[in-house]
């Protein structure tokens, strides 16, 4: 939904923002198109970008802070843009200086989110390629329950590692934030069934698998560590 919302949303703006450049170019058939849907289009804008913002805030722990940070910075220029025009009456000739304005910033704003969201993007990725899984010598590790986790920022995963006699008894999956990589976490089943953590990923959640797979390796490894 969150980025359903984000689409909806840019996609209106664009729309809104484009009625200035058809005003300045001159584009009069263009720009008697917008000016009639001017106004909806701004309420519409209004509505999708608080959807957008609210639903955003169920992955806030797996999304830099900037993105966030940026987001609420466009939304309050949106609402002052909004609020300029509720109120041209009593704002006079004010009310355009500070619609534009706001709505300026908003593009520097726009283009700052955007260009933020795809280097965490690839940063995220990056992180992703780098993991190497490094198998550990279960027989060497002592009984017991061990903790591991690894954070790629946009997939987490928490894992509880049981062993005992030399073999891994039981994984359980504390926490798992991923993106749609819910299957992955079957994953932990093949580990145990094959007594090694480097098994195949699962197929369309290959980045959960990695993460989770780590998450066990840095469980164990840990552990080996410290004893």
């Amino acid at each position: 939904m969150t980025f359903i919302f984000s689409i909806i949303s840019l996609a209106v703006l664009l729309v809104v923002l484009s009625k200035f450049i058809t005003k300045h170019l001159h584009l009069d058939k263009a720009d008697k198109v917008l000016g009639k849907i001017h106004c909806k289009l701004g309420y519409l804008l209004v509505i999708s970008a608080t959807i957008h913002m609210l639903f955003s805030f169920y992955v806030f722990n797996s999304r830099p802070v900037y993105l966030y940070l940026l987001g609420i910075l466009m939304l309050v220029c949106i609402l002052l843009t909004a609020i300029s025009y509720w109120c041209r009456k009593s704002l006079k000739k004010n009310w355009l200086i500070i619609h534009r304005l706001a709505a300026l910033i908003l593009c520097l704003l726009l283009l700052s989110h955007v260009g933020m969201y795809f280097y965490s993007v690839i940063s995220y990725q990056r992180n992703v390629s780098s993991i190497e899984i490094t198998e550990i010598d279960v027989g060497k590790t002592p009984d017991g329950t061990y903790i591991g986790e690894c954070d790629v920022k946009y997939i987490y995963a928490k894992v509880n590692v049981t062993v005992s006699n030399g073999k891994i008894t039981s994984i359980n999956l504390l926490e798992h934030r991923n993106e749609k990589g819910a299957a992955a976490e079957s994953i932990v089943n093949d580990v145990i069934e094959n007594q090694k953590i480097d098994v195949d990923t699962i197929s369309g959640a290959t980045n959960s698998s990695k993460v989770i797979k780590k998450a066990i390796e840095n469980a164990l490894a840990d552990c080996q560590k410290t004893t």
